[in-house]
């Protein structure tokens, strides 16, 4: 049994039976370190690859749309082959739609839903199992990392003699990658630009976005299709076919337009 020792008092692992009681500690611990996150319960059913069909027990939403999470809590007793690898090959390969997002935003109602269906729609999510120790080791749990494209958080509960509990969170936590830089190029017989990588631009651009070229603003339209999204020029501004273009974020929704 794995022990702690912190001001010279004796920790003792905490393994728990009961996987809600557990939830609920996670989803108030992990809000604690994970300010940037909304951290929501999330358990419709999913379906992946093969007509399987699982739910998950969480979801986290980062505040600024940039990623989003899809997580399963397992304990430590749970079979690998049988339970926990069904559920994670299903999220990864999960379809997520709008249906999807309006359930997040039921449950915060804060979020931007326009942005959250943007997240949604163009961003396949991070999968995550939490689990309870970091014993399932022993028994092949990286094969969750190494074989299925999902992550391994270790979320671990010690109470001493004196019946005071402290917790130890190892492994995976979140942390978005700063889309700071998006690239477009003409589109072809327009006066307009493409972006042919959508889930590169921000998901908190709505129809309209305010970019800066030769420190003059100019505001484009925003058209968002499938497989990529228009930003049709302004009065005043050309687009060239002989160039490359960049949108680099400057500040909060504030953006760059740079030729190249």
């Amino acid at each position: 049994m794995t022990r702690l020792i912190r001001r010279n008092r004796i920790y003792e692992q905490v393994f728990y039976e009961d996987e809600r009681h557990y939830t609920s500690i996670v989803k108030v611990e992990l809000a604690k370190v994970l300010p940037d996150f909304s951290i929501l319960d999330f358990s419709p059913f999913i379906l992946g690859d093969h007509g399987s069909r699982r739910r998950p027990d969480l979801a986290f939403v980062h505040r600024n749309y940039k990623m989003w999470v899809v997580v399963e809590i397992e304990l430590e007793k749970h079979s690998l082959e049988h339970h926990v690898l069904p559920q994670v090959q299903t999220f990864v390969t999960g379809r997520y739609d709008s249906t999807h997002a309006d359930l997040l935003h039921q449950k915060d109602s804060t979020l931007n839903l326009f942005a959250l269906k943007n997240l949604l729609h163009y961003v396949p999510p991070k999968v995550v199992v939490v689990v309870n120790s970091r014993t399932v080791l022993r028994s092949g749990w990286s094969a969750i990392e190494k074989e299925h494209s999902a992550h391994l958080t270790f979320f671990e509960s010690f109470r001493s003699e004196h019946d005071d509990v402290i917790v130890s969170i190892s492994g995976y936590l979140p942390m978005p990658v700063s889309n700071r830089v998006f690239r477009l190029k003409k589109m072809n017989m327009m006066n307009a630009l493409i972006c042919t990588q959508p889930e590169n631009v921000p998901a908190g651009i709505q129809d309209e976005i305010q970019m800066v070229s030769n420190q003059r603003p100019y505001n484009w339209k925003v058209i968002r299709g499938m497989d990529n999204i228009l930003f049709l020029a302004p009065g005043g501004f050309t687009v060239r076919s002989d160039r490359n273009y960049e949108v680099r974020s400057i500040g909060e929704d504030r953006f760059q337009l740079r030729e190249s």
